[in-house]
């Protein structure tokens, strides 16, 4: 589950509450969006609705109570898994999301069901020990770092990177590092082959860019980078978000155009011909916040011309809000384009829209949290076991929702039984505070491995000194497959807790997989983003 407090509005924050606001919207992905920085500007625990104000019903509180309230908007969260000091802040939160109030309102005393929590909540959650993974093996790294050419005095927050062939010279053997910059508003470009250059220019300036993907929109030959645009830093229910179209221009020029405005917090956008017209629709995440968001389609009307505002007819497909990603695929392989949307806040769950060529979608869902505090961050469509159908690698590891280190943090493999209607879980590695994985075959042996970067920021309870010396949590994890379908994690390091993004792929051209990591400045990281050279194919 995820929230946040928008900067602007209430009481300002601490310098310490600012570095944490700074990267709670960071998506991967990774958009985390935290309950903490909600109490800036939320009501405390003395204002909390109580017997007086909650509710006059004389409803006794029981399990069965409870059970019934809180499942009709979410799975039920069992006591254990908050400390009893937490449910007090986390029920008066909850009900401010959409339809909790008049659902609870005249049923039960909310102070009844605080406390009824508050009992049976363990004091603490207890951490297990990743001792377990603090080793390391092949492949070994060598770590350069990236810097911005047009220096920002404010922090920079990266929340997405990519290796792609934006200016179409691959053939020279020449990919284009893209990194999010979605504090600044900037979209920055590097090279790192044939020949290293430490910085990154400022391609464009956009809104508060959260992902952005490859596409030829206009089918004039030249490449184009599709952003969505959360529309502002801090966490509000608005209509500001955006789908922009950087178009490339001959020459490497590009210019940023509006396809669609007046939207909930877009966290992602994907182009697919999703009713096989011979044009791109566009299919969107809007995160939103409390009382705003969804998944959307933007399909193409046909008209003539260069894709404007007035190319798009929006339609809605899913009211609920939290959409981090929508990834288009053809998970049933009939013939026609399905996409894959995972769907955080309160309702945390993997959610396949099966399509029906004509734009038609039925909602399936892959996976379901046991809680409403799963803290979903990323998902990859990805056929991990090499059995020729698209499983989903996710994680979920969001710490910015209670400021907590959880025993269920980690990355998991869905996979897929071979039709896509259901889908076998694994817990492949537990990481704290995960935020972004990807798939690549990391040490030359044929299968596909998992790079995981784990990000955590202000912790209750725990010190940054303590996170990083005496509980050793790793921030990015090599989790090799040894054999098909069997998997051991491996810490490539083990401080920092940084890296809210990241992506793979030979970014040197030497035949091996690189790591690119995208990182938070307001933190410990010297640069926003690092590139980890793979030394495997190198020569002796």
């Amino acid at each position: 589950m995820h929230d946040a407090a928008d900067p602007s509005n209430g009481p300002q924050p601490t310098r310490r509450s600012r570095s944490t606001l700074l990267v709670v919207l960071i998506i991967a992905g990774v958009i985390g969006i935290t309950l903490v920085a909600a109490n800036l500007n939320s009501p405390g625990p003395s204002r909390l609705p109580g017997p007086s104000t909650a509710s006059s019903a004389r409803t006794p509180v029981t399990a069965a109570t409870v059970k019934t309230l809180c499942t009709q908007c979410h799975t039920y969260p069992e006591p254990s898994i908050l400390p009893s000091s937490e449910w007090r802040s986390r029920i008066g939160q909850m009900a401010t999301f959409k339809g909790y109030g008049s659902k609870i309102k005249g049923i039960v005393n909310t102070e009844s069901v605080i406390r009824w929590y508050e009992s049976r909540a363990p004091e603490s959650l207890v951490r297990p020990v990743l001792a377990d993974q603090l080793h390391t093996g092949p492949p070994a790294f060598q770590i350069k770092e990236m810097t911005v050419a047009d220096a920002t005095t404010d922090p920079i927050v990266i929340s997405n990177v990519q290796l792609v062939d934006l200016l179409g010279d691959d053939r020279q053997g020449v990919l284009e590092l893209i990194a999010l910059d979605m504090a600044n508003g900037l979209v920055l470009m590097g090279h790192a082959a044939p020949s290293w250059t430490p910085q990154m220019t400022v391609l464009a300036r956009v809104g508060h860019p959260a992902r952005s993907h490859l596409v030829d929109l206009d089918g004039d030959g030249l490449r184009d980078l599709l952003i969505a645009d959360l529309g502002s830093f801090g966490a509000i229910d608005h209509n500001l978000g955006k789908v922009t179209w950087l178009r490339q221009y001959p020459a490497g020029r590009f210019t940023p155009i509006d396809l669609a405005t007046g939207l909930p917090r877009v966290a992602d956008v994907r182009a697919a011909d999703f009713d096989s017209d011979g044009d791109l629709d566009l299919v969107v995440g809007a995160f939103g916040w409390r009382t705003t968001g969804g998944v959307l389609i933007l399909e193409h009307s046909g008209r003539p011309g260069l894709p404007s505002a007035q190319s798009y007819q929006l339609r809605q497909l899913d009211q609920r809000h939290g959409a981090i990603h929508v990834a288009p695929v053809d998970l049933d392989r009939d013939g026609r384009l399905d996409f894959v949307s995972l769907i955080a806040q309160e309702h945390e769950s993997v959610v396949a829209f099966m399509g029906d060529g004509r734009l038609g979608f039925t909602a399936r869902t892959l996976f379901q949290a046991p809680h409403p505090c799963w803290g979903s961050s990323g998902i990859q469509l990805v056929d991990l076991d090499g059995d020729g159908d698209t499983d989903v690698l996710m994680t979920n590891g969001d710490t910015m929702d209670d400021a907590m280190l959880k025993p269920d943090h980690g990355v998991r493999w869905f996979e897929n039984t071979g039709d896509g209607s259901s889908f076998t879980p694994h817990h492949l590695a537990r990481l704290y505070g995960v935020h972004r994985a990807e798939a690549a075959d990391m040490d030359n042996d044929g299968d596909l491995d998992i790079v995981a970067c784990g990000f955590v920021g202000e912790l209750k309870g725990v010190s940054r000194s303590e996170l990083l010396s005496s509980l050793k949590v790793p921030s990015l994890l090599w989790i090799e497959q040894t054999s098909k379908g069997t998997f051991t994690p491996h810490a490539l390091q083990a401080h920092l807790c940084n890296h809210p993004t990241l992506t793979l792929g030979d970014i040197d051209g030497d035949g091996d997989v690189d790591i690119m990591l995208g990182n938070n400045t307001q933190s410990d990281s010297r640069a926003p983003v690092e590139i980890w050279f793979n030394s495997i194919g190198d020569s002796p």
